[in-house]
């Protein structure tokens, strides 16, 4: 967590197998 302000965002990288961001989110997540 940086303090000085927000982090920037990460472009979403699309998951190869599912073709979803979502899933990828997920992932970055666990």
């Amino acid at each position: 967590m940086p303090r000085k302000g927000p982090a920037p965002k990460r472009p979403i990288i699309i998951d190869p197998v599912y073709q979803a961001p979502i899933v990828t989110q997920l992932i970055n997540k666990v």
